[in-house]
């Protein structure tokens, strides 16, 4: 007979979203925003990209961005994946803040909204990058 405690530790970890499943043969399933993600404004305005790691629920990583003037610089993220929905707060190296709220649409797109400093939020995507 198997003992309750043994079949409540099985339960939780099949629950934790980044644990190793049975049916995917003792991978780590990863998040699907897990990854680096690359937005381009149109005409060539602003360019940034990001590469997301997932522990959990907690989003961290890095990236770096390009204005039209040809300012250059990085950036530090913090964030959330849960319910589908990931929020993400980005920090630039001059200090200035960003909000991205979005769901994946698809793959290879994350659509949203981001609000930088104190602006109004405006619709933005990341799409995935290989």
């Amino acid at each position: 007979m198997v003992g309750i405690g043994v079949v409540a530790a099985f339960a939780a970890v099949l629950a934790c979203p980044n644990s190793v499943r049975p049916e995917s043969g003792g991978a780590i399933a990863a998040s699907p925003v897990q990854g680096s993600w690359m937005h381009r404004g149109r005409p060539v305005t602003y360019f940034e990209s990001m590469s997301l790691r997932v522990r959990g629920t907690a989003v961290s990583g890095s990236g770096t961005y390009m204005m039209e003037a040809g300012r250059r610089g990085t950036t530090r993220i913090r964030g959330t994946y849960r319910s589908r929905v990931l929020t993400l707060d980005l920090t630039r190296d001059t200090g200035v803040r960003e909000h991205f709220s979005g769901r994946l649409a698809g793959r290879d797109s994350l659509r949203g909204t981001l609000r930088i400093s104190r602006e109004p939020a405006q619709p933005f995507v990341y799409t995935r990058q290989p």
